[in-house]
């Protein structure tokens, strides 16, 4: 292989390695705001506890959504598997701030957590790649 062509990989491997940081930081700072947000209205509303989860959950799986949308649109290609990865990313952040937080269970609710911010962050990446496209051919 020609050093040419491997200096090549390298910039492209390492294109990928930003885009999947600045999509992280994206989907975490979306899960934060949304968490920020969902603290608020449980504090100053009096909400049943069992619609904590559900609503946790919707709104990881709306930042996932949200992280799908944006790595899609940086890469242009492959929104379904970007987003899909994206989310999949999130969900293992969130996981492994709640087993540093002490929540050690692996129960059937965090396989449904899984699953759902996989399929969230491949629908974003869906839209990503619809939205690329239409812009793209707008110029």
């Amino acid at each position: 292989m020609s050093g040419t062509h491997k200096m090549k990989q390298n910039a492209v491997g390492s294109k990928y390695v930003f885009w999947a940081l600045l999509t992280a930081v994206c989907g975490v700072f979306t899960v934060l705001v949304l968490f920020t947000i969902l603290s608020f209205i449980i504090a100053s509303v009096d909400i049943p506890l069992y619609w904590i989860t559900p609503l946790s959950t919707g709104a990881g799986c709306l930042a996932a959504f949200v992280s799908g949308i944006v790595l899609a649109r940086m890469i242009g290609e492959h929104g379904m598997l970007g987003g899909f990865l994206a989310g999949l990313g999130l969900f293992a952040l969130l996981f492994v701030a709640s087993l540093i937080s002490g929540q050690r269970d692996f129960t059937q609710l965090t396989v449904i957590k899984l699953i759902a911010f996989s399929c969230s962050g491949a629908l974003g990446g869906i839209l990503g790649i619809n939205l690329y496209e239409k812009a793209k051919t707008r110029h």
